[in-house]
């Protein structure tokens, strides 16, 4: 059984919203090393990496009214699920005035479930968190970032049926993807297309459990065998997002959705969304990057087709 000292170090599932990254890190967490839970809403909020004893202090009223986000939305949603952890949320300050420091606090929160289920890696998935990929880097200096990249017109679409406006849905995409390439030329920092994630799954996840530096195993057939999960997500029909379309868990994977946009988006939507740039937000974004969605989709090699109506 594994104990704290056979941990290995962790890392981050970091994109824009709808990019995949809830099937990435079921895949991942069917590995037999690997442990990937629901998304705590934790590891994105800048404010936790200050200074420890800022921490302690302030958890608990973190934990009954929330904690903003640092990107747009600005979400106050603050260590949610921690049940599916082995926690429950009234121990949560006692571990933090029980813990010396944010890495032995994340460790022992973690580990509690690592052991149970015989893991010596966790990863923690949840878009937003590339918001804090310095903070993370800094306490884990050996952690690993996945970045999930998607074709910021079909992230609309599925943003769209979540009620999200298509200028909320613009900004998001550009400034996660954004946040991501100041990272792009540290090793630490692996960028995945969805698109391939989803028609040679694979080959992809190959090159993430190398990244990770575990070993290979086919994720895509583990997957079926995830009790975990399967405790979560109970059946083909419970989706954690009602307007999903496939299941995470249950479905097979599919780039049926890639390019839906083109009969999904309306024109006047689209224009929106892809016309938006780096002027119309206040986040500031780095001057050797792209500065607008279309050139954000360029830098991808997303081709610019026109939507096809009826």
């Amino acid at each position: 059984m594994a104990t704290c000292h056979d941990f290995k170090a962790p890392f981050l599932i970091t994109s824009a919203g709808s990019s995949g990254s809830h099937l990435l890190g079921i895949l991942l967490d069917s590995h037999p090393d690997i442990m990937v839970g629901p998304e705590l809403f934790l590891l994105n909020k800048r404010t936790i990496y200050r200074e420890y004893s800022f921490f302690q202090e302030n958890i608990s009223t973190w934990l009954q009214e929330g904690l903003p986000g640092d990107g747009p939305g600005k979400a106050r949603g603050f260590f949610r699920g921690v049940e599916y952890y082995g926690w429950e949320r009234s121990m949560i300050p006692h571990l933090a005035r029980e813990t010396a420091s944010l890495k032995e606090f994340l460790q022992v929160f973690f580990g509690v479930m690592m052991v149970k289920r015989n893991k010596i890696m966790w990863g923690e998935k949840l878009p937003d968190n590339v918001n804090s990929i310095k903070e993370f880097l800094e306490l884990f200096p050996d952690g690993r970032i996945i970045h999930l990249v998607r074709d910021g017109r079909d992230v609309a679409v599925s943003l769209l049926k979540r009620n999200r406006s298509i200028r909320l849905a613009a900004e998001s995409w550009l400034n996660a993807n954004s946040r991501a390439l100041e990272w792009k030329n540290d090793s630490r920092v692996l960028l995945v297309k969805y698109e391939d994630l989803v028609s040679t799954p694979g080959e992809v996840l190959s090159s993430v459990q190398k990244h990770l530096g575990v070993d290979f195993h086919d994720l895509v057939e583990l997957r079926k065998k995830n009790s975990y999960w399967k405790k979560i997500i109970r059946n083909e029909e419970d989706n954690i997002h009602a307007q999903w379309a496939l299941n995470p868990l249950f479905s097979p994977i599919s780039a049926a959705s890639v390019g839906g946009y083109k009969t999904k988006l309306s024109p006047d939507n689209l224009e929106e969304f892809c016309s938006f740039s780096s002027k119309q937000s206040e986040f500031q974004y780095t001057v050797d990057g792209p500065q607008s969605v279309t050139e954000m989709l360029n830098y991808f090699g997303y081709n610019l087709v026109v939507p096809v109506h009826p």
